[in-house]
């Protein structure tokens, strides 16, 4: 049967069984077959293929939607149970790899009372539990599936300002070829050589090839050069020099920043130094997040698909012939590849948006020394210069810089008539500062030196002379507004408070021979007897003695006891008493205090206890707050 009479039956096919409703179609789709010819190797109607051909056709009838699809009766709550103990009981990163069936998550947490997943059956009235498949639909719905819960989290996209702005680096071994010592590119079996067969690899682990990348974002440039040994701080800092020289029809130079995973290679001293030595920021991005160095990660796999394909047609037999081919290839892609991102050739858009940021670098051989040269820890001077290799350095450059401070000091790559002072920045990047040789005249005097008696010159102020200035300035702003010291003398302030001063802004007191008195720091407003008023002092409870003095045993002894020694009554002439209470009172004792002593005892014989409590501060009840006259007491 041709074509178009098939079809002309499909078509009659489709509008019989419209016709014929529920239950009547089996009946026609039978009945074409045996027209058709469609028939099984048992002689029956082969409806399948029928149905195929019409659905191939566009003549079968969609399905109604059931009018409960998608609607469920589990609880969010529920399903995030269910979906936490197979993620909690699982291997793997983020529960990637679940142990715990649905079925098994199901009935244990069901059992242990922590879901019910369960529905109410509308005809009878009575509550069911929910089928797997209903809770698998249910847990879709909330997003809640192992699908959804895998897919990683939105990026931030991220730009650069100009080429070489950024660079990224990147290492991968080359699973697809080794190059054995009898020489000739060999392709690695899978069957042979896998993570089950590990003598296999440990037997070849020296021939196999590692592929360095090299990729500048902003042009999205590629660099790829291949080594041995595997991924080393020695291989890596070998392939971004290489990197970074000049070469014909290719984008070179030093980077601002390199961008790499934090590998030992990448992290190393050698390739730390070699970045220090540079210049160069070298930063690290969180392990786990690859797609952070997208740029040369998608060079890789440019690199494996475009080039490392090409070499099963064409074997090669050694390093140089592979790092070769290698370079035949970059340059012809860098220069025709069109990037997608900027719509043009690489190397056109290198070229384009380098001008101004293009820095040499040193020879192989100086970069080379540099990478494994570790800074060296020199003392400045107390003329800001650096000694080092038998020569003076201009320290100068570095802020804040004073006699005695530790600096951390390399060779400059690019100049043999300074040194860099390196230094760690508050956010943790390399800050670096240029230190020129100090030229000497035929008499060994810094050629730039002042002339004496002539010229005068000095240095800018150090970092410790401007916090002196400004401590000096917070000092002179606290006497301005410094109290005025009291009058009276010879006595402490009342307890816990301060003396009585007078308002702020007064006059100092003058100090003894005329000179002004120090300034009451911080402007008054600092009690330094709080302390001590505020200390909290344990109460000691009384305590027996340990042993009873000999002499009270010798009187028990002897049926007596301890007895008091008599008082002693000490009695003073007037010129004593006089004296003692001058001592007490100081500059307040009055001008007439003999007189009033005399008056109060007129024979002499002045009783200590009496002068003592006359010295004793009192409360004035005399004229106008004076004390009151002396009197005699009897």
């Amino acid at each position: 049967m041709s074509g178009d009479n098939e079809l002309s039956r499909l078509v009659d096919c489709a509008r019989e069984a419209a016709a014929a409703g529920h239950g009547g179609k089996a009946g026609v789709y039978q009945r074409y077959c045996r027209e058709l010819g469609w028939l099984k190797p048992d002689g029956s109607a082969n409806v399948q293929r029928l149905l195929r051909a019409l659905g191939a056709a566009g003549l079968c009838p969609r399905r109604a939607r059931r009018s409960d699809a998608g609607a469920h009766t589990l609880a969010a709550p529920e399903a995030e149970a269910i979906v936490r103990w197979q993620r909690e009981n699982a291997r793997g990163k983020g529960g990637c790899r679940p142990l715990v069936s649905l079925k098994n998550a199901v009935d244990t947490l069901r059992s242990n009372g922590i879901i019910r997943a369960e529905y109410l059956d509308a005809d009878s009235g009575e509550l069911r539990p929910l089928s797997y498949s209903a809770i698998a639909a249910a847990i879709r719905a909330y997003g809640l599936d192992a699908k959804t819960l895998a897919i990683p989290a939105p990026a931030m996209r991220m730009r650069v300002l100009h080429a070489n702005h950024v660079w990224q680096v990147d290492a991968s071994l080359c699973v697809l070829y080794y190059l054995p010592a009898s020489g000739g590119l060999q392709v690695m079996n899978e069957r042979d050589y896998n993570d089950n067969k590990p003598k296999n690899i440990k037997r070849i682990e020296n021939e196999r090839v590692t592929r360095y990348v090299v990729v500048d974002v902003a042009s999205g440039c590629i660099y790829v050069e291949y080594v041995f040994g595997g991924e080393s701080g020695a291989n890596l800092t070998q392939v971004f020099i290489n990197a970074m020289q000049q070469r014909r029809n290719e984008f070179w130079g030093v980077p601002k920043r390199v961008y790499c995973d934090a590998g030992s290679a990448n992290t190393g001293a050698v390739f730390k130094g070699l970045c220090q030595a540079l210049g160069i920021d070298l930063q690290w991005h969180m392990p786990g997040n690859a797609r952070a160095t997208g740029a040369v990660e998608k060079a890789q796999d440019i690199v494996e698909r475009n080039f490392e394909s090409m070499l099963a047609a064409r074997p090669v037999y050694n390093l140089a012939d592979l790092n070769r081919a290698a370079a035949l290839w970059r340059v012809k892609f860098n220069a025709t590849a069109v990037h997608t991102r900027h719509g043009g050739a690489r190397l056109a858009a290198w070229a384009k948006h380098v001008a101004g940021y293009l820095t040499a670098p040193p020879g192989v051989d100086v970069c080379r020394a540099v990478a494994h040269t570790k800074p060296l820890e020199r003392t400045v001077t107390q003329d800001l210069t650096i000694n080092f290799d038998g020569k003076e350095w201009n320290a100068k450059a570095l802020p804040g810089v004073y006699h005695t401070q530790k600096v951390q000091i390399v060779k400059n790559p690019w100049s043999e008539d300074s040194i860099r002072i390196v230094r760690q920045a508050a956010d943790g990047r390399m800050e670096y500062f240029e230190c020129p040789l100090i030229r000497l005249d035929t008499l060994g005097y810094p050629v730039d030196s002042a002339i004496m008696g002539e010229q005068f010159k000095r240095h800018a102020r150090t970092g410790p002379e401007l916090t002196l200035e400004r401590l000096a300035k917070q000092t002179a702003a606290d006497q301005a507004m410094a109290p005025t010291l009291p009058a009276a003398r010879g006595s402490l302030p009342p307890e816990g408070a301060l003396p009585a001063l007078g308002r702020p802004g007064g006059r100092q007191a003058q100090a003894p021979g005329g000179k002004r008195a120090k300034p009451v720091p911080f402007g008054g407003k600092v009690d330094p007897f709080k302390p001590l008023a505020d200390a909290y002092m344990p109460e000691q409870l009384p305590r027996r003695p340990d042993a009873v003095h000999p002499l009270g045993e010798l009187l028990t002894a002897y049926g007596g006891g301890l007895v008091a020694p008599p008082a002693v009554h000490v009695v003073l002439t007037l010129p004593e008493a006089v004296r003692a209470i001058k001592e007490r009172l100081g500059e307040a004792a009055p001008v007439d205090l003999y007189s009033q002593v005399k008056a109060a005892w007129p024979a002499g014989g002045v009783p200590q206890e009496w002068a003592q409590a006359w010295a004793a501060p009192l409360p004035a009840t005399g004229t106008h707050g004076a004390p009151a006259p002396l009197r005699r007491v009897k």
